[in-house]
């Protein structure tokens, strides 16, 4: 049986500068004694011909197959034949009996099945250093590599379900939002201009009680607007993703005491989808806030980069910045959570969050959205 290997997949084999003390095949019986106390399969191999010499009893206990069976077969012959091209290099180096330590490739048992192995190997000197023999041993990892495989199918699910979260939070805001503006925030308007015009009528005794009923009526309007923009920014939905970032940088120079700018536009053909974008939005005003709260920072600027492939929103100050790796992570710290829950909404719409800050250098988060993406979340139903 011939199997030829593509020799332009290069090597992973690294030179063994020490010879195995390894019992060789010649020694019958301490070969066997050591060989068949081992749980994995352990071949011999000719330095020439990359062919099996002798094997262990793990050989018909994991593939299948005989002793006298596999001898004279080329070690190539054990591999499922739809690995052998995506493993060339490994299965090279084994053949070839240079040394390796714990490569992934993948055995067809005689029933047909295939058995997943980590293959370790190193070439057998003899005292004058020449190669006499190749020692491989295969470790069988198929169980392991079952638990690494639901354990991606998990992350996939957990992915998917924060982006269900995020979708459903992101309708409930705006929902929230919606009530508070068309409800309470137009009746106290309306209460407001009620209130003027009695005011107008009104005998100069009780002017003052009806100014101070006003200033209450303003402030519960104001805290009223803020709360809905909290919620969800109305902007979004109505001018887009731009338009909310330039309001949000007017309203923190507003209130002060940060002057904020906005740099470069996003493209208006670009296609993002709500919950996506009430993400993006909700984490780079988390950042502002961040900034102006904790930072002491006097001058804070939103950087929108399109890129080839993504879109990049720099958050930056001139504040008093921190020591990203001291940030605290634990569920109660203070200071960190913050960045850790929006690197979290980022990576469940697809994107990500970077932090760069130095003690006295100011701060630079940049939010990292694909504007390319290969599939759309997988859903749990």
């Amino acid at each position: 049986m011939n199997l030829s290997i593509p020799a332009a997949v290069p090597s992973r084999a690294m030179p063994m500068h020490e010879p195995t003390t390894m019992p060789m095949p010649t020694e019958p019986v301490a070969w066997r004694r050591w060989a068949d106390a081992m749980p994995d399969i352990c071949l011999w191999l000719d330095p020439h011909t990359g062919r099996i010499v002798d094997c262990n009893r793990a050989v018909f206990g994991a593939l299948g197959y005989s002793r006298t069976e596999v001898f004279g077969w080329p070690l190539q012959a054990l591999a499922e034949p739809r690995n052998l091209l995506a493993a060339a290099a490994t299965w090279r180096s084994l053949a070839a009996c240079q040394a390796l330590r714990d490569a992934d490739c993948t055995l067809r048992a005689r029933n047909g099945f295939e058995v997943a192995v980590s293959a370790s190997a190193s070439p057998v000197l003899n005292a004058e250093g020449k190669v006499v023999a190749g020692l491989v041993v295969l470790r069988d990892i198929t169980e392991r590599r079952k638990r690494e495989q639901m354990l991606q199918a998990r992350k996939r699910q957990l992915k998917s379900l924060a982006f269900e979260l995020s979708e459903a939070e992101a309708r409930e805001r705006a929902r929230i939002a919606q009530g508070l503006h068309d409800e309470l925030g137009k009746a106290l308007a309306h209460a407001r201009l009620k209130l003027q015009q009695l005011a107008g009528s009104a005998v100069a005794t009780g002017t003052a009680a009806l100014a101070d009923l006003d200033d209450l009526l303003a402030r519960a309007q104001a805290g009223t607007q803020a709360a809905s923009f909290e919620l969800s920014c109305p902007l979004l939905q109505t001018m887009g993703l731009q338009a909310a970032i330039e309001h949000l940088a007017q309203r923190l120079t507003r209130e002060g005491p940060l002057i904020a700018r906005v740099e470069g536009e996003i493209p208006t053909d670009l296609a993002m989808p709500d919950t996506t974008r009430a993400v993006v939005f909700r984490v780079l005003r988390e950042l502002a806030n961040n900034a102006r709260r904790h930072a002491r920072a006097r001058h804070l600027w939103f950087r929108i980069q399109p890129e080839a492939e993504r879109l990049s929103i720099v958050v930056g100050d001139d504040g008093c910045g921190f020591d990203v790796g001291r940030l605290p992570t634990g569920a109660g710290a203070e200071g960190g959570c913050g960045l850790f829950a929006a690197d979290a909404q980022m990576q469940a719409v697809g994107g990500r969050l970077l932090v760069q800050s130095r003690p006295g250098r100011g701060t630079r988060a940049a939010v990292l959205l694909p504007l390319v993406t290969s599939d759309p979340p997988e859903t749990l139903l």
